[in-house]
């Protein structure tokens, strides 16, 4: 077994000269902007195209080297007897919503949405897109599986192998991410839902408790990829319905876990 670790690319962002020139306006003639944060108010559009080249020279650059890395695979003859599984811990805000780096508990879109590439060795899903709902916590059981290893405690994650194997059409019907103490969000079907929690914002934003968290938002993917409409004032049934499963959700988790 091997983790393989890259903190790319997290900023700082300052990508070798070579991957930044592929994306860099060239219009840009200032010093390179490696950790900015913050409101997309702070930063022209020139700047915050920049800020974008500076993030995709870095993702280019670790592109690269898993390339390298996947070669050597091949070359010490274990490629074809190895379980390759590539993801991410979070996406990263680059003007969407308002703000740039993970600067604020928002779990939108370009935050909580990840890659996840999985090769298994004895299963030919080349070039093939699966779309189901997956969360992280299914990767630990997935790989379990795999080595036909059996685990006796619980878990709360399930194996994707039956996906893969196209025997299922889904291994859960939704999926939820948040931010911890800020924030809890749900996908179900074309919606996205977002809950705002009292629990620690007031000491994060460093404002009385008479804080008032955001009003929950629901938001229609089918036209509304970007999540700039927030339609829970047009649909509130949906936006019961949403809340209902987020909250079961989140009741069945707390039960696996005997809390």
């Amino acid at each position: 077994f091997l983790w393989l670790d890259s903190f790319d690319p997290h900023e700082p962002w300052n990508p070798p000269k070579e991957y930044y020139d592929l994306y860099g306006p060239k219009d840009y003639t200032d010093k390179p902007i490696i950790w900015g944060g913050g409101s997309v108010e702070e930063f022209t559009d020139l700047e915050i195209k920049h800020i974008r080249a500076q993030y995709a020279g870095k993702v280019t650059l670790v592109d690269k080297w898993i390339g390298v890395f996947f070669e050597k695979l091949k070359e010490l003859g274990l490629w074809e007897n190895t379980l390759i599984i590539l993801m991410s811990d979070h996406g990263t805000p680059i003007g969407e919503h308002g703000i740039i780096k993970k600067v604020k508990p928002w779990p939108y879109e370009e935050l909580a949405r990840i890659p996840l590439l999985i090769r298994h060795p004895n299963i030919d899903g080349k070039g093939k897109e699966i779309k189901a709902f997956v969360e992280t916590v299914d990767i630990m059981p997935t790989i379990l599986d795999a080595f036909g290893i059996e685990y006796k405690g619980k878990l709360e994650g399930r194996s994707l192998l039956p996906l893969m194997r196209g025997e299922v059409d889904q291994v859960r019907d939704s999926a939820i991410a948040g931010f911890f103490r800020r924030s809890w969000s749900l996908r179900y079907g074309d919606y996205s839902f977002y809950l705002w929690l009292d629990s620690g914002v007031a000491e994060l934003y460093k404002v009385n408790w008479n804080y008032v968290p955001p009003k929950p938002e629901d938001y229609d993917w089918k036209r509304d990829i970007a999540e700039k409409e927030n339609i829970i004032d047009q649909n509130p049934d949906l936006a019961k319905e949403l809340k209902t499963k987020l909250e079961g959700r989140i009741s069945e988790i707390k039960a696996s876990r005997g809390s």
